[in-house]
């Protein structure tokens, strides 16, 4: 592991440790964990499907993306404690699959930084990510916080969505025995796999000197 590598996995677990009891931005304001994440988690309106066709193979990655599941594949969510964390990211408006790590020292100070809980997850064959689940009570965050819900306890899988929607999709299997394995390596470790080369840690970093550069030619637009 080079220095590199050393003090990205120390900012994470910095980060994690400053917002554990901390609150967390939503919209612009900062709110406590509890209030600002859905709290129903209904079992209602789901459909279930018995059985898979893939095997698991369970190796943990060099690099792993920061999105939802892919729709239709079966995945679990680590549910150990440790492997979720709450953060602050900034969603690129051209490539919102690459979001940014902000750290918390900087969240007020950068317009547009979005309050999440990053969950791990892992498909039935072996494939790890991090889904960001924002903090916004709204229809497509409740959703996906009823789905993490019951993806810590059962397969499931996301499905195709269509224009009009508002919600997440999903099925859920209740009678699968196969238990997802805990990933051989401490979260830290997945976060900086996950967010490589998209950790804004200071001011003179570039996406941020370019958010702040927009930022202030919007202030210019409204003066004129």
């Amino acid at each position: 592991m080079d220095d590199n590598e050393k003090k990205e996995l120390s900012i994470f677990d910095s980060a994690i440790k400053a917002t554990e009891s901390q609150p967390v931005l939503v919209n612009g304001a900062s709110h406590s964990a509890d209030s600002a994440r859905a709290s129903i988690f209904s079992p209602a309106n789901l459909t279930y499907e018995q059985d898979f066709s893939e095997e698991a193979g369970n190796e943990v990655p060099g690099s792993i993306p920061v999105r939802k599941p892919l729709n239709n594949k079966w995945f679990r969510i680590i549910a150990t404690v440790g492997y979720s964390a709450r953060m602050g990211l900034l969603f690129d408006k051209e490539n919102r699959t690459e979001p940014y790590f902000v750290i918390p020292e900087l969240h007020k100070k950068l317009d547009g930084v979005k309050g999440v809980t990053v969950y791990l997850w892992v498909t039935v064959d072996g494939k790890w990510g991090l889904w960001p689940v924002k903090l916004e009570a709204d229809e497509w965050s409740n959703s996906a916080n009823e789905i993490v819900k019951h993806a810590m306890t059962h397969w499931v899988k996301l499905l195709e969505w269509k224009a009009g929607d508002t919600r997440y999709k999903w099925k859920v299997s209740p009678n699968q025995k196969k238990q997802p394995e805990t990933p051989d390596a401490p979260f830290v470790e997945f976060l900086a796999r996950g967010f490589k080369g998209r950790i804004i840690d200071s001011t003179t970093y570039p996406k941020f000197v370019e958010v702040m550069t927009v930022q202030d030619d919007s202030d210019d637009d409204d003066l004129n």
